[in-house]
C-alpha cells in the first residue's frame, strides 16, 4: 500500500521553496535521516530548476507526485507544459539528482522525470 501527495506548483522559482518544504516533510515523517532528507530537497530543487532552464514555456505549472512506500519515496515530477525539452548529456542539474538519488528516469519527450530514494532503516 502508498499514499500519494500531490501538488500542483506555478512554474516559478519562487515556489521551489514550497516544494523542498514537502519533501522535506514527508522525508521526516517517513524517517529518513537528516543527511538523506537534506538530499531529497536538493533533488526536488534541481529538478524544478532544470525544467524551468529547458522548457522555456510556463503558462502551465508542475505536477508533483509524491509516492510513499513503506521502504522508499517516489517523487514523480511533469512539466505540464508544451514544447521540447533539450537534454544536454553533461547538465550539472542531472549529474546532482543521479549521484543523489537511489534511481533516476528522465523521460525527455514527455517533460517528466521520476527519482526513487530508498529508506535505510537501521536495525
Amino acid at each position: 500500500m502508498k499514499d500519494i501527495i500531490q501538488l500542483h506548483i506555478p512554474k516559478n522559482s519562487n515556489y521551489i521553496g514550497i516544494i523542498r518544504m514537502t519533501a522535506a516533510s514527508i522525508g521526516s515523517k517517513m524517517n529518513f535521516n537528516v543527511d538523506e532528507i537534506e538530499d531529497i530537497k536538493v533533488i526536488v530543487s534541481e529538478i524544478s530548476i532544470f525544467f524551468i532552464n529547458y522548457l522555456k514555456e510556463n503558462q502551465q505549472g508542475f505536477e508533483i507526485d509524491f509516492e510513499i512506500h513503506h521502504d522508499r519515496l517516489e517523487i514523480s515530477f511533469l512539466d505540464l507544459n508544451t514544447g521540447e525539452l533539450a537534454v544536454e548529456a553533461e547538465d550539472l542539474s542531472l549529474m546532482i539528482i543521479q549521484s543523489l538519488s537511489d534511481d533516476f528516469q528522465m523521460d525527455a519527450a514527455n517533460n517528466k522525470a521520476k527519482i526513487i530514494k530508498i529508506l535505510n532503516r537501521q536495525v
